[in-house]
């Protein structure tokens, strides 16, 4: 149950032994202090005690589960790992998981007619198998007040969220490449419009 795995967590724990610590300082005329502000002291120092556990203590590791094709890794990560990162870096690996979801199929369509090179297929496979895991693995296993931290002028979580950028431009990339056909072809389509109806069209 959810209550007592809380009560035997090593923040509970040691913010337990915090306000018995402040408890047993007044009780042993160590600590003098009114009684309300003794018992504001005691539960500070168990809150208190709590709130730094929790926010030195890495989350749970993430593992991407051996074996998923990339159409279930892209699942999985949108299921398990985009939830667990921080706010302001869920929108950018968002928007790389729709471009995935989006061409996919647009590449296997091409795959058939032969008009795209198997490389298309590789680099999706492997931001999704590999590079994503990868960095988002290294991020969660670091206390999130160690993420916040700059080493060298730049933090972990900032180290995410270029490495987040520039697989955000390689998809953008690879879109332009796989759409080069289809806007070809409207550019052509229109040209013959232009000619049939007479009316310039613009881009």
């Amino acid at each position: 149950m959810g209550w007592r795995r809380f009560f035997y967590s090593t923040a509970n724990l040691l913010g337990l032994l915090a306000a018995i610590a402040v408890l047993g300082l007044y009780l042993a005329g160590i600590l003098r202090a009114p009684n309300w502000m003794v018992w504001g002291m005691v539960a500070g120092a168990y809150i208190g005690t709590l709130a730094l556990v929790v926010t030195l203590t890495p989350p749970p590791p993430m593992t991407l589960p051996e074996n998923l094709k990339t159409q279930q890794a892209l699942e999985w990560l949108r299921e398990h790992a985009l939830p667990r990162l921080p706010p302001d870096t869920q929108p950018a690996l968002q928007h790389i998981l729709d471009k995935a979801q989006q061409m996919l199929p647009r590449i296997k369509e091409l795959e058939v007619s032969g008009d795209v090179a198997p490389e298309a297929r590789h680099l999706i496979k492997q931001t999704l198998l590999k590079h994503l895991p990868t960095s988002i693995e290294s991020y969660l296993r670091l206390p999130p007040m160690y993420a916040r931290m700059k080493k060298q002028g730049k933090s972990p979580h900032d180290l995410l969220l270029q490495h987040f950028e520039l697989m955000h431009n390689a998809m953008d990339e690879l879109e332009d490449k796989l759409y080069a056909g289809d806007l070809q072809q409207m550019q052509v389509q229109s040209r013959l419009l232009e000619q049939q109806f007479g009316e310039k069209l613009t881009f």
